[in-house]
């Protein structure tokens, strides 16, 4: 699966982003907090693919596709 290391620093900037969002809708008791944390860590998980262009699959000739 493709996706960046962890310690990058981009990893490591989302990561805490989003864990000090977390923890402050924990703290603040979010009515809705069943529905943010897996929103949040498909946010991390999102943040973290690799870019769209090194996931991009090379086009085919026609012929390729028979």
């Amino acid at each position: 699966m493709g996706r960046r290391n962890l310690p990058s620093r981009r990893g490591v900037v989302w990561t805490v982003i989003l864990l000090l969002f977390l923890a402050f809708e924990i703290y603040l008791r979010y009515p809705w907090l069943s529905l943010v944390i897996p929103g949040t860590i498909l946010m991390w998980y999102g943040l973290l693919a690799q870019d769209r262009v090194e996931n991009a699959v090379r086009k085919r000739r026609r012929s390729a596709l028979n």
